[in-house]
This record gives structure tokens, sequence and C-alpha cells, in this order.
């Protein structure tokens, strides 16, 4: 992906909503302290049942790292255009490799957003009510591990965007 290119433009905004959406009610808080913000009522909704509190919890746990990806994605792509610039400058090759790194955190950092979009997608509270015990327990394992999977994308592109950034 191109760092001036609609996609990537796209990208960056889609990452930029996902954080914002996901931190509305801390201004509702600020203006009305009594109020229950309209976020905090839909996640509440979302642990209506006790059995998936602790997803949920881990879920709440990880979305501080989907801005880090949003600011990390915009220190990357910035790199991309320096870079970009410092090699139409001249005919550096020595550049190269550092260009196709940059893309690959960037891809990193994506595929680690895309991974909560999808897991909170596929999140579907309202079918426990519909399943047997089992089936609950079941479906319940299978969300811890989804989210426990994409607990380890958003460090680890993390860790990875920040040591290119330290470069």
């Amino acid at each position: 992906m191109r760092p001036n290119s609609p996609g990537a433009t796209v990208f960056i905004a889609a990452l930029v909503l996902v954080s914002a959406a996901c931190s509305p009610e801390k201004k509702a808080q600020q203006e009305d302290p009594g109020a229950i913000p309209e976020a905090h009522a839909f996640h509440d909704h979302h642990v209506a049942d006790p059995r998936v509190a602790g997803v949920m919890a881990s879920h709440d746990s990880i979305m501080p790292g989907m801005s880090e990806i949003v600011q990390l994605s915009r220190l990357v792509s910035r790199r991309i255009k320096k870079t970009d610039s410092l090699m139409m400058k001249g005919t550096n090759d020595a550049l190269l490799p550092e260009r196709k790194s940059a893309e690959a955190i960037l891809r990193q950092l994506a595929d680690a957003d895309d991974a909560m979009m999808t897991w909170m997608h596929e999140y579907k509270p309202d079918s426990l009510a519909r399943l047997s015990d089992s089936e609950a327990k079941e479906y319940i394992s299978d969300l811890t591990t989804g989210i426990d999977e994409v607990k380890k994308k958003i460090e680890r592109s993390i860790q990875d965007a920040e040591a290119f950034l330290k470069q």
C-alpha cells in the first residue's frame, strides 16, 4: 500500500474512526458525570451475560492499542514519505530495504486492526441465550481464544512498529 494512495488514506481514516468510536464515554462523563454514555450502554448490553464479562474485559484492555495502531500507522506512513523523498533526490537504492520494511510494518498494523474488527464483527452476544450450556461454553471458549490471538497480533504489531521507528 503506497502512503499517498487512496487505500492508505482510507485505512488511516478507518483506524481513526474506530479508535474514536471506542472512547466517546470519556467526553460524555465529563459533560454529565451522572449520565451513562451511549457507548457504555451499548457495551453493557454486550456484557449483560456475566459469562462473557471476562471476554469483554480482555477486549477492553486491548482497545487502547487500537489508538496506538492509528498513531504508529501515521508515523510509519510519514517515514515512507520521507524515504520516498530521499530516494527521488538520487538513485540511492540503499533506502529500498527501509522502505520495504516500512511497508511490511504498515501491513502488520493493518492486519492487527483487521483482526480486531473481524473479532468484533463476529461477536454475537445475543446468540448465547439460544445456545445450550455446552454450546455456550464452547462459544465463549472460542471468543476467548480469538480475543487472545487478537491481543497478540496487536501487541506484536505495536512492538515491531516502535522498534522500526527507533531505527
